[in-house]
């Protein structure tokens, strides 16, 4: 009786271990070779934001309801943490308005297929410097975009961009 307690409380422990705030381990394909060149799949864009700042949620809620407005309402059926090759459109993941994954703080992660891309990324670096009733705080609001090849240390690192102020990322929740 003693050793299936045990077995219960270690199976209990190892499950809390496999989420971080809600979501899966980061991803990292086993058939993907991150020692040099790889594939970007799909990338995501993240507006990142002081989640206990009214005026800094209430930017990058803007951006979310402006993207939902003009791109799509539409959720993703995966995690972040798959790179979503099969997806063909832009999609939405549920917002963390509490620090998640890498993400020190709360953000909001769009995913963008390889064809959306380039528009995408320059639909989010004008809505930061667009002006109007929420204009000048949206241009606080800072932009992290990574490609998803199946590496995600690399995708997170070396392969990612910022729109306005570098974050700092803990880039020891990801995994490859």
């Amino acid at each position: 009786m003693v050793n299936i307690v045990c077995v219960v409380i270690l199976l209990l422990c190892l499950s809390c271990l496999v989420s971080v705030s809600g979501h899966e381990q980061p991803y990292m394909s086993k058939s993907v070779d991150c020692s040099g060149p790889v594939e970007f799949k799909s990338y995501h864009i993240h507006t990142l934001f002081w989640q206990n700042n009214v005026n800094s949620t209430a930017a990058a809620e803007a951006i979310y309801t402006d993207f939902k407005n003009e791109w799509t309402t539409k959720e993703c059926a995966f995690t972040p943490m798959d790179v979503g090759e099969s997806q063909k459109v832009p999609c939405l993941f549920e917002p963390d308005y509490k620090p998640a994954g890498p993400f020190l703080t709360g953000n909001f992660a769009y995913f963008v297929p390889v064809s959306y891309h380039e528009k995408l990324t320059s639909w989010f670096l004008q809505q930061k410097s667009q002006p109007g009733v929420l204009g000048s705080q949206k241009n606080k609001i800072d932009l992290f975009i990574h490609p998803n090849s199946g590496c995600s240390s690399q995708d997170h690192t070396t392969s990612a961009v910022w729109g306005g102020n570098r974050w700092e990322l803990d880039v020891d929740a990801l995994h490859s």
